[in-house]
Formats: structure tokens, C-alpha cells, sequence
């Protein structure tokens, strides 16, 4: 019991990690959005005094601070989207954990109402009840299990 609630305990902090990740993603996005507006008010300022004649050096210089902005952008969205599966994956495993905890316990339960069935009657009502119960759900489980399979392959890789 003990390793499992510290277990929780380090995928909670690491969600809370990830998430505050995320907000500071948003913070230097919106960061750029400034930068960037800053730097085309440069170059149409600098497009004015190349215009007049000078600063083709300038000019070059603040093409290729653009580049790689751009570069950082896209380096930073993809970390954004990364981030973002993540979070996903693992609100997707604490939700596969649950299923298989009241799995165990439906399992345990069945099992011990099993033992004491007198008959092959009862064993056979116990036997629909419990297909009753877990047929329906299996589809579903298999689904959103290859969905999360599909997450942590291409936030992974294989």
C-alpha cells in the first residue's frame, strides 16, 4: 500500500510539473508575440533608411535574428504539443489505473461470493452477473487502451 500511494504521490507532482511547463509555454509564446512585433517595427524602420541609402548590413543581421526566432517558435511549439501529450498519456494511465483497480476488486469480490455458492445454480447466476457486467465494458477499455497505446508511441516513439 505504501509504495502505491507514493507512486501517486510522484505522478501527481509530475503532472503539476508538466502543467506549470505548459503555462510557462503559454508565457514565453506570448513573449514572442511581443519580440516579434518589436523586430518588424525595426525592419520597416530599417526598410526606411535602406530607402535613404544606408544599413544593408543591418538588414541582414535582423533577417537572420527572424530565422532563427522562427526556428525557436517551431521549437517551442513542438515542445508545447509534447508537454501537451504528455499530460494526456498520463491523465489516460491514472484512468487505465482505476479501471484495472475496480477490475482486481470486481475480480476479488466475484471470487469470494464464488466460494460460497453452494450450488452449480448459483454458480451459474454469478457467472451471467459477472459477464453481465464486464462484457459491456471491454469494447470501450480496448479502445481508449489503443488509444493511450498510440499516444505514448508517438510522444515516445516505439
Amino acid at each position: 500500500m505504501k509504495f502505491n500511494y507514493l507512486k501517486g504521490n510522484d505522478q501527481t507532482r509530475n503532472m503539476r510539473a508538466v502543467r506549470n511547463q505548459l503555462q510557462q509555454v503559454d508565457l514565453y509564446e506570448d513573449k514572442l508575440q511581443v519580440l516579434r512585433k518589436h523586430l518588424q517595427a525595426v525592419m520597416s524602420l530599417l526598410g526606411l533608411e535602406v530607402k535613404d541609402g544606408g544599413v544593408a548590413r543591418e538588414v541582414d543581421a535582423i533577417n537572420e535574428l527572424q530565422r532563427q526566432m522562427s526556428e525557436f517558435e517551431r521549437s517551442v511549439s513542438q515542445h508545447q504539443k509534447s508537454l501537451e501529450m504528455t499530460c494526456r498519456l498520463q491523465q489516460s494511465i491514472e484512468e487505465y489505473q482505476l479501471w484495472s483497480e475496480e477490475a482486481i476488486a470486481t475480480i476479488t469480490r466475484v471470487g469470494k461470493f464464488a466460494m460460497e455458492c453452494r450450488s452449480t445454480d448459483a454458480i451459474t447466476v454469478l457467472h451471467h452477473q459477472f459477464e453481465k457486467f464486464v462484457w459491456p465494458t471491454v469494447p470501450q477499455q480496448q479502445e481508449r487502451i489503443s488509444q493511450f497505446t498510440e499516444l505514448a508511441v508517438r510522444l515516445h516513439g516505439e
